[in-house]
């Protein structure tokens, strides 16, 4: 038995599911620009090529020039600097380090190998460690000891923490304030009030009212008062008044 078929309803298919078919043949094509009278239209995409055989492009992040550049092409390649000096450095130096599967890593005597990090990298392991979910908000050299045994490295990192720290704005904010003078305290060579003076004249000046240019200063060492009065002339016996 031979069908062809124009179009097909669902009571239709219902009522002719018990026929055995032994070929059919269907004409109608279905376009999702042409209206028909299917409920449910089915929209068709014909491909070209098959998906699984296309190449997938993957964007490729530029990576910033770090420190680590010269010690993973001499590790992954041999490459040297032509300059003798910086060959031989280069060649001691990267003897603390390993290439692991593309990722550098420095050999630590006590520790484990430490993941090196380039400078984008390091400012990230910064701030999770200072003020990320477990950070305390350290002080400097505590906070590149705390990234050391986490397993990173970078050869500034203590200098880029201290600089960290001094930068963060919750720690000049809630930091327990430092009642430690700016400089040490002169001796006080006076044990009471007005035992000791000491005097002494300034000038001269520029003229001023009274043809003042003179200024005679004393001071007491205990209690810090101090007196100036200013002199036209200089004589013992102003200075004895001024006393």
């Amino acid at each position: 038995m031979s069908w062809e078929i124009t179009r097909l309803e669902t009571k239709e298919w219902l009522n002719i599911s018990t026929v055995k078919f032994k070929n059919f043949t269907i004409h109608q094509r279905l376009a999702s620009a042409e209206a028909t009278d299917v409920r449910c239209p089915v929209y068709l995409e014909f491909l070209k090529d098959r998906s699984i055989s296309s190449q997938t492009e993957i964007g490729v992040i530029d990576q910033e020039p770090c420190w680590m550049d010269t010690i993973i092409k001499f590790l992954s390649t041999g490459e040297l600097p032509s300059e003798r000096h910086e060959a031989r450095n280069l060649r001691v130096k990267a003897t603390r380090y390993a290439l692991v599967e593309g990722a550098l890593y420095k050999k630590s005597f006590s520790l484990p190998y430490l993941r090196c990090l380039c400078p984008s990298e390091s400012v990230y392991a910064l701030q999770e460690v200072h003020e990320g979910i477990c950070g305390q908000h350290l002080g400097g050299r505590t906070l590149a000891q705390k990234i050391l045994r986490q397993g990173y490295y970078w050869p500034t990192m203590q200098k880029d923490a201290i600089e960290f720290t001094r930068r963060c704005d919750k720690c000049q904010k809630f930091a327990p304030v430092s009642h430690t003078p700016v400089a040490p305290f002169d001796l006080v060579v006076s044990p009471i009030p007005f035992a000791m003076w000491g005097m002494d004249l300034l000038g001269p000046f520029p003229m001023a009212s009274g043809q003042r240019r003179f200024v005679i200063v004393a001071i007491d060492y205990f209690t810090k008062w101090t007196e100036a009065e200013s002199l036209a002339t200089i004589t013992s016996a102003k200075c004895e008044d001024f006393f």
